[in-house]
């Protein structure tokens, strides 16, 4: 068995004694409003018979939206007995900080065996295809945040006026629309995003269930004047974070 359990189990204690994360994606009441026929006939069995384990495939180093949601999910799904790993696509830069209690692997397309639910975020599902041919493949389950190619319509005019041609886009598109036809249930973040991988990538409206990005009022109880005590910021004051990045949109 290639799952490292020991270190899972560390990591669910160690989620406990950091207390509550709201799951800001799904969780498992969520994964039973998935609306997916053929998802639901091979999961039924595992749900009834033993703790689910799942691995979550996608970029989580860092702090962005999509970063915060998987991991937010993953350490729900802890609390809640899954067994959970955490794994990053090969070209995430190996020194990224991930800011969860999980154990986070490089992926590894063997590491998938055993497991009963494999769970793609975004451009993670780029060996979902692969992991299809498996005799004993898990069951594969695919969240889109929002489309590449929607993203290229919506916000060509900027690129045209700043002069970025990203020549992996057209490749990135492609990868975007397999991991979702590759997958058994598909779910989307909102009906427009619903509608763009309907419209642009053919997929079927059977796989795919609107399950939004939750939120819990509780999740920072911080004072905002501790923390800009703390950082050094002053006490009033607008703050104003501006993000670079080096290269075309994705």
């Amino acid at each position: 068995m290639l799952r490292d359990r020991t270190s899972t189990s560390t990591s669910r204690e160690g989620i406990a004694a950091s207390g509550p994360r709201p799951p800001s994606l799904t969780c498992w009441q969520e994964y039973r409003s998935i609306s997916s026929v053929h998802f639901w006939t091979c999961a039924s069995k595992c749900f009834e018979e033993k703790a689910l384990s799942v691995i979550h495939l996608g970029e989580v180093a860092g702090l962005g939206g999509l970063q915060n949601w998987v991991c937010s999910l993953a350490e729900a799904q802890v609390r809640q007995g899954f067994e959970v790993q955490l794994k990053q696509p090969p070209w995430t830069a190996t020194r990224s900080q991930v800011f969860s209690d999980l154990p986070v692997h490089t992926w590894d397309l063997e590491r998938t065996r055993g497991f009963d639910v494999v769970h793609s975020h975004g451009l993670g599902g780029f060996q979902n295809s692969r992991i299809r041919r498996g005799l004993q493949r898990p069951i594969m389950l695919q969240t889109y945040y929002g489309t590449i190619l929607g993203m290229q319509i919506a916000l060509r005019w900027f690129q045209n006026l700043v002069g970025w041609n990203g020549l992996d886009v057209p490749l990135n598109i492609v990868r975007d629309a397999m991991c979702g036809q590759a997958a058994d249930a598909v779910i989307a973040i909102s009906p427009k995003v619903r509608s763009e991988i309907r419209r642009f990538y053919g997929i079927r409206e059977r796989k795919i269930s609107v399950i939004p990005g939750g939120y819990s009022p509780n999740t920072d109880a911080t004072p905002k004047r501790f923390l800009r005590r703390t950082l050094g910021l002053p006490e009033s004051g607008f703050l104003f974070l501006l993000y670079l990045w080096d290269g075309p949109i994705p």
